[in-house]
C-alpha cells in the first residue's frame, strides 16, 4: 500500500485526555491491512535522517490502535516480521537512526526486526546501479 493513497488526519495523543475512537476511514483500512499481513515491508527513502511524514504518521496511529481494545492490535502484531528497504544519496551512517527507530518499534510491538537494505541513489533508478544493495535485496526476504 502506498501511504499517500490513504491520508490520515494529524495524530492526537489522547492517552491522558480521553479515549480513542474506533478507527474508521483510511485509518481503518490501514489497520485492517496491518492486521492481515504476516510481513510489513517499509519501502521508504531516508528523509532528514528518518522516515517521511506519511510513514511516521502511520506509526503514530499504532499508539491509537493499541488503545482500542477491540482491535487486538498489539497482540495481533506480535511475531510479525518488519523489514525496511530504503535509499539515500548520503553516507550509510545518515540512515542509522531511521533503522534504529524502526527496529525499536518492532521490538516494542514484539515483532521480528528482519533487517533492511539501504541503497545509494538520488534520482529515480539510481539505486539499480548499487550492486551491493541489489544483491542484498535479492536475498533479504529468503
Amino acid at each position: 500500500l502506498n501511504l499517500r493513497d490513504y491520508p490520515l488526519e494529524p495524530f492526537q495523543d489522547l492517552r491522558h485526555h480521553g479515549d480513542y475512537a474506533k478507527p474508521e476511514g483510511n485509518a481503518l483500512s490501514l489497520l485492517e491491512a496491518s492486521l492481515d499481513c504476516d510481513d510489513l515491508v517499509f519501502v521508504t527513502p531516508v528523509y532528514w535522517y528518518s522516515v517521511p511524514a506519511p510513514l511516521k504518521l502511520y506509526l503514530d496511529y499504532w499508539s491509537h490502535w493499541m488503545r482500542v481494545a477491540e482491535t487486538g492490535f498489539k497482540e495481533s502484531m506480535r511475531g510479525k516480521n518488519l523489514w525496511a528497504v530504503s535509499c539515500s544519496a548520503g553516507p550509510a551512517i545518515e540512515a542509522q537512526h531511521m533503522f534504529a527507530s524502526l527496529e525499536l518499534s518492532a521490538k516494542y510491538m514484539e515483532m521480528n526486526w528482519s533487517g533492511f537494505v539501504l541503497g545509494n541513489g538520488s534520482a529515480a533508478g539510481d539505486v539499480l546501479t548499487d550492486d551491493d544493495a541489489v544483491e542484498k535485496a535479492r536475498v533479504l526476504f529468503q
